[in-house]
């Protein structure tokens, strides 16, 4: 999480796998730097034989929110402890659970804000999927109301992997991109009652906004994480749904996640935590039971000031044949185009008097393409198109 002030929802599933039934109390307790910043007690209340309870903001149960004034930087502690005052307890052994978590300001991770855990100042990652054949594309979803008018995503932290036993392969040479996309699609449930087994969420009207390139020039951060900034930091709009990928075109490729289960927090709210691409196909569950440990590394007061490098995309994105590019930038420019291993496919002057300009691709094959746009006053821009 990043040092804002957000509030903070509590909840917890109990099971009363005793042949009675009790009168339960459960306290929730958080430690942060300064100690115990909240303790709250639900209970008594009567727990029956072989049921299960969930106490949360969703439910009748609740327990109050935490919201303070300001959130101290450094690493918390939640525990849940379940006692039975007036009886006696049949298994005290798993009547206490704790969960950490960190809230960060600027130190070795910047402000940064994950799904996944920390420990130590770096992300924690403890599986990497992949089932790619030609592209893996593994995002994070996020929508935010930001303290500063000037929030933004400076980079991202992310753990590339490659499997390198026997000399099967090599992170060196291999670009992964970084992309930071407006989600602009209708929201829909992300299960549908009636057919469950297909998601309505869409992703059709995706408009990148952001892009980075990491190319490893070794090894020595294979399954480690690394940082990667932007080619230009990416200012964020209240309420705006984005989604923040990386993205790799060699199937070898992997990228760490955390084990932490979203799927209470995902069939409440029904909103996707950590899509994943697969060889062109969404899956709004992600992997099952795990996230993609992306940081966003955020920063505030990003300056107004007009930038060197400005914002491009293009749709249709994947395109056919023809692709509309998009600058926040007019006037002449020079296009080239390079394919993933930095070959340089299509150079040519393109009028951009508009902000947008008509590119033929029709003679390019099926891939990755980075469309590299620059002005005559020096700006510039950069972004990448998918040639089906």
């Amino acid at each position: 999480m990043a040092d804002a002030n957000p509030l903070m929802e509590l909840g917890i599933e109990l099971y009363n796998y005793g042949l009675n039934d009790n009168n339960i109390e459960v306290q929730a307790v958080i430690e942060g730097p300064s100690g115990v910043v909240y303790d709250e007690t639900f209970g008594p209340y009567l727990m029956n034989s072989f049921d299960t309870l969930w106490i949360d903001n969703q439910e009748i149960t609740t327990f109050p929110d935490y919201e303070p004034t300001s959130w101290a930087a450094g690493d918390y502690t939640l525990t849940y402890t379940l006692t039975i005052p007036d009886s006696v307890d049949q298994d005290p052994m798993d009547n206490e659970f704790s969960s950490t978590f960190t809230i960060s300001a600027q130190g070795p991770l910047g402000g940064v804000v994950s799904y996944g855990a920390s420990t130590a100042g770096t992300l924690d990652t403890d599986f990497y999927p992949s089932n790619s054949t030609t592209s893996y594309k593994a995002c994070m979803f996020y929508q935010e109301t930001y303290p500063s008018p000037n929030t933004g995503v400076e980079g991202f932290y992310f753990a590339p992997g490659i499997d390198t036993v026997g000399g099967a392969g090599t992170l060196v040479g291999e670009d992964i991109f970084l992309e930071v996309w407006e989600w602009n699609d209708a929201w829909a449930d992300a299960i549908d009652e009636a057919n469950p087994t297909v998601s309505p969420i869409t992703y059709d009207a995706l408009n990148q906004v952001g892009f980075g390139t990491y190319s490893a020039s070794s090894d020595d951060g294979n399954d480690e994480m690394v940082y990667q900034a932007l080619s230009s930091p990416v200012t964020l709009v209240n309420g705006q749904r984005y989604l923040m990928c990386v993205q790799s075109f060699n199937p070898d490729v992997y990228f760490g996640g955390d084990e932490i289960d979203y799927g209470h927090n995902f069939l409440y709210y029904q909103q996707p935590i950590s899509p994943i691409n697969v060889d062109g196909d969404w899956f709004a569950l992600g992997w099952n039971g795990g996230v993609v440990n992306l940081g966003i590394k955020l920063a505030t007061n990003l300056g107004v000031e007009e930038a060197a490098t400005v914002v491009g995309s293009a749709y249709p994105n994947p395109a056919v044949d023809n692709v509309t590019i998009s600058v926040g930038a007019q006037g002449n420019a020079q296009l080239s185009i390079t394919d993933v291993s930095g070959k340089t496919v299509y150079t040519g002057s393109v009028d951009l008097t508009t902000g947008k300009a008509t590119v033929d691709m029709s003679s390019l094959v099926a891939g990755m393409y980075i469309f590299n746009v620059n002005f005559e006053n020096g700006q510039s821009s950069k972004f990448n198109v998918v040639k089906n």
